[in-house]
């Protein structure tokens, strides 16, 4: 069976093993010596951990040394069973679990098999108990237990009673006995109580074989051929479970830093800091309304300064004459723009709708349009207006029944065009196409007043040539306002303007300052989502990996059972999708108190409907990132250090 050949060990300087010779056949062996003899070296050989040696080994004649990863897998989980001195049980597993762990790679495994065994030992009863609650000598049974229902040839022991009290040694020596009977047991020891004159015996010192006893070997089973060790998706899922409510805390602990990572993570995809930083802007443009944005374009008009942001206040004011042909055209299809509307003022306001005349009072006022309320914009090539909302209130009609309706309007435009103004009566036949909030806001000493501009209507092209031509001016060119759509092309359409030589009206100043301002917030809380991003995904990862190191004697003792590095990945991957499906239930949870905290941290919260799936997303990658983490820590598992036994 095994068949040791010139086998040398050095540690160092120092011959562990030197030229052992050797060959174990069945029964009951013992290999016996004083502390430091090179017994636990050569019982390393033979369970296949120490494979740097001189010399041959070989089981079955099957080479030790050249044990390839499946051939060990197969070797550890159908051929041998190694009882510990130290039980190298997982403490956190029942007992029940404990034994049954071989057995997910075994195409014969049965609750029943592992149930039966325990009777025959005497542990049923403890098969829920956790193990490390248990006494020395119930440990060693159920290490005992978890080898025999691999139903192995060969039961190898290191010094299988040294932890135990007398009663508790002499019940596992009977019970190694007993095995001993129907296969090979091999019992590395110091204690020569344990001896019999029925045993095979190997006394060794300083590395060297003194002497050997042999006896008649008893009858041996030799297993039958049987697949390799595999282990399915369904069984790994189970050994996930199992190892996720045995270590619920340390899985918790999982759980929570992939949630507060991922809280974070989900700031920076969602942009919830830089959102924050448009909260000044926002604030203003709901004092002041849509008109913010306006670019206002006249062909003349008396100014105290530039537009740049940085005029000199004591400037005397000028005139300013400019030729604005074109540019409404030009500025219709902008994309940059929302829309373009005429800002001719028409005063002593008279309307016929639905056969009624109607007076306008008159504002003096040039019209102001704050935001739509109904409808469109008169951008359409026919005659089209826009009405002041305060039109439905005077004749009896909500934003929506103006919509559509035809009216006959009249009233004065002032002629210009001699140097003096000349109140000329015009009129135009148009169509309502929208209802606007005509409503001015004035700032004072940092407050904000409104005033309502009834007369303000806004007109199509069409509509506005005419009247032009109906009050003999010379210019076809009137006045218009375009509204930009953000900011930033409020700014781009005023750059431009003035680098053709056309200066425009607005509040470029405060916007200015308001975008640059925002510009300053977005790079400076860029950075810091960054940076805390970052250490969100660290912590996380470094956690994936301590835990994953704590638990390098647990992977020795799957390995040392049959799982591969593979087995153990899957399994590992497994558990950290448990954990992901964990976090996500808890920030479904918990979202209010995180959408309650980012909120205080941030200004704006970063948990809606939309956000859900970003973050179940970036939970699931997280979990399998730190998955992946803790499976690095798998192949470097030494299974020869992590279940040292004994000294030599």
């Amino acid at each position: 069976m095994f068949e040791i050949k010139n086998v040398s060990r050095v540690f160092g300087q120092e011959y562990a093993l030197k030229n052992i010779s050797l060959e174990i056949k069945g029964g009951l062996n013992f290999i016996i010596g004083a502390s430091g003899s090179g017994k636990t070296t050569l019982l390393k050989i033979l369970s296949g951990l120490d494979q740097d040696f001189t010399g041959e080994a070989y089981y079955r004649q099957q080479s030790l040394k050249a044990l390839s990863t499946e051939e060990k897998s197969e070797y550890y989980n159908k051929k041998i069973g190694i009882v510990w001195q130290e039980f190298n049980l997982i403490d956190d597993l029942s007992v029940f679990d404990n034994i049954k762990m071989p057995l997910y790679l075994n195409d014969a495994m049965s609750d029943e098999l592992v149930m039966y065994t325990m009777k025959q030992l005497k542990i049923n009863e403890l098969a829920n108990q956790k193990v490390r609650n248990l006494s020395g000598g119930q440990k060693q049974r159920v290490a005992i237990a978890r080898e025999l229902v691999k139903n192995p040839e060969v039961i190898i022991a290191d010094e299988p009673t040294a932890a135990l009290d007398p009663k508790s040694a002499s019940i596992i020596v009977n019970i190694l006995k007993q095995i001993a009977k129907t296969r090979t047991v091999i019992i590395v020891t110091h204690d020569r109580s344990m001896l019999d004159d029925k045993s095979s015996i190997y006394e060794m010192d300083k590395g060297e074989i003194i002497s050997t006893t042999l006896k008649e070997q008893g009858k041996t089973i030799t297993s039958k051929k049987t697949t390799n060790p595999a282990l399915s998706l369904k069984r790994a899922l189970s050994v996930s479970i199992t190892n996720v409510k045995s270590k619920i805390g340390r899985y918790a602990v999982l759980a929570l830093a992939i949630l507060v990572s991922t809280s974070f993570l989900l700031m920076n995809t969602s942009g919830s800091i830089q959102n924050s930083s448009q909260n000044g802007f926002e604030e203003l443009y709901e004092s002041i309304g849509e008109g913010l944005l306006d670019v206002e374009i006249a062909a003349s008009f008396i100014s105290a300064g530039g537009m740049s942001g940085s005029e000199d206040e004591q400037k005397p004011a000028v005139d300013v004459n400019q030729d604005i042909a074109g540019l409404y055209d030009k500025y219709l299809k902008d994309e940059r723009v929302e829309h373009v509307v005429f800002a001719q003022a028409v005063g002593n306001i008279k309307v016929v709708i639905d056969g009624k005349e109607h007076t306008i009072e008159t504002s003096n006022n040039v019209p102001v349009f704050k935001k739509l309320l109904a409808g469109k914009m008169p951008m359409g090539d026919g005659n089209e207006v826009v009405v002041s909302s305060s039109l439905g209130d005077i004749v009896g009609l909500s934003n929506k029944e103006l919509i559509g309706k035809t009216i006959d309007l009249s009233g004065t435009l002032f002629n210009w065009d001699s140097g003096q103004p000349v109140e000329m009566p015009v009129g135009t036949t148009t169509t309502i196409v929208g209802v606007a909030d005509t409503t001015m806001v004035v700032e004072n000493n940092g407050e904000f007043k409104e005033y309502p501009v009834d007369d303000s209507f806004f007109f199509s092209k069409s509509s506005v040539m005419e009247m032009r031509g109906q009050a003999n001016m010379a210019s076809k060119t009137s006045n218009f306002s375009m509204r930009a759509k953000s900011p930033e092309d409020m700014i781009s359409l005023k750059d431009e303007l003035l680098a053709n030589g056309i200066v425009p009206n607005g509040r470029f100043e405060l916007v200015e300052d308001m975008v640059r301002l925002n510009d300053q917030a977005k790079e400076q809380s860029g950075s810091a989502v960054i940076v805390i991003s970052v250490l969100a995904l660290v912590v996380s990862l470094a956690v994936s990996f301590m835990t994953a190191a704590m638990r390098k004697k647990e992977y020795a003792i799957y390995k040392i059972n049959g799982y591969t590095n593979s087995h153990l990945t899957k399994i590992t991957l497994l558990e950290y999708l448990l954990v992901g499906i964990a976090a996500i239930v808890l920030f479904l949870v918990t979202s209010p108190l995180i959408n309650m905290a980012m909120k205080s941290f941030t200004g704006s919260g970063i948990v809606d409907v939309t956000t859900f799936a970003i973050a179940g997303g970036l939970i699931i990658l997280l979990s399998g990132l730190c998955g992946v983490v803790a499976s690095m820590v798998i192949p470097t598992v030494n299974m020869f250090k992590s279940l040292k036994s004994g000294d030599r």
